[in-house]
Formats: C-alpha cells, structure tokens, sequence
C-alpha cells in the first residue's frame, strides 16, 4: 500500500517534471523513463504498484480457487443431507407413520408448502387472462441504430472509459 500512496503524492509533482521531460525527449520513450527515473522515484514507485497488482491477482485467483471448493463441499453436504431426509421420509411412510418422537428431535410428515401447478399448454391456446406478454429494451438494437447516426428518444452513446492494461 505504501507503494500507491507514494505514487498518489508525487503525481502532481511528477506530473509537471514529466511533462517537462517529454517535451525535452520527444517521442523516445525509452529516454523518457530513463530520465524521469533519474529524476524521480515514480519510476520505482510504479513498478511496485505492478508487482502488488499481480500479488493481488494471485491472491484473488487463491480465494476464488477456495470459494469453488468450499461450494462444491458445501454442496456436497446438502445433497447428503437431502438423501437422508429423503430417506427417512421413505421410511416412515413404508412403516405409516406420521411422527416420530426421537430424542434428536420430533420427526414429521407434513404437505411442504403451497400446491403446484402441473401441466404445459401452448400459450397462443389459452384466454388472454392466462398470459403475459412482457416488453423489454432492445439496448443492442438501440446501440446500433446510434452508432448508425438514427436519434433514439432518452438513449446516447459515451465515451469508453479509461482502463490500466498490463502485459506480462
């Protein structure tokens, strides 16, 4: 973190000297990092924020790897825990019991929830008071009429946004 505040404190600093220094070095690149890490630290500076971004990447990948196996075990335990509350509702049904009083806990065969719906129909069969009919934006359509130079009515493209690339 040191390394990001250290970077944000000199960038005014930095800022105005790298400018100086582009003026003076054109379009030589090379020159131009040498001589603003003479100058500077920024140059040190902006390295260690790219080694932390890629620790930071690392560690992210690590926590991610964790939570997919955490899920999957988790998962796991839930179907576990499914087949045995499916088996034990087996049971008492095959011995007609509707409760049982154990000493882990009373166990019951109950109606779960609320009544389903079974069937399918073709839509277009049924009376109107049966369907839906659901109207949405078409913001790809609209993306390409704007881009084609047509006016849509509260709708404008933007600039894209900035972003940071780093190659390895």
């Amino acid at each position: 973190m040191n390394a990001i505040l250290e970077l944000r404190e000199q960038g005014r600093e930095v800022a105005a000297l790298a400018q100086q220094i582009r003026e003076l070095c054109g379009d030589d690149d090379l020159a131009f990092a040498d001589t603003l890490d003479g100058e500077t630290d920024a140059i040190r500076a902006a390295s260690a924020v790219v080694r932390m971004i890629a620790a930071t990447e690392a560690m992210e990948a690590a926590a991610k790897a964790l939570a997919d196996r955490y899920r999957a075990r988790a998962q796991d335990f839930a179907s576990r825990g499914e087949r045995a509350r499916s088996a034990l509702l087996h049971f008492m049904q095959e011995i007609g019991e509707k409760s049982l009083v154990l000493p882990e806990g009373t166990v019951s065969v109950k109606a779960s929830g609320t009544r389903k719906l079974l069937g399918d129909a073709d839509p277009a069969s049924l009376p109107v008071q049966f369907t839906k009919i659901k109207v949405e934006v078409d913001r790809s359509q609209i993306k390409r009429a704007l881009e084609a130079g047509e006016t849509v009515e509260g709708f404008s493209l933007s600039n894209a946004q900035p972003a940071l690339q780093i190659r390895k």
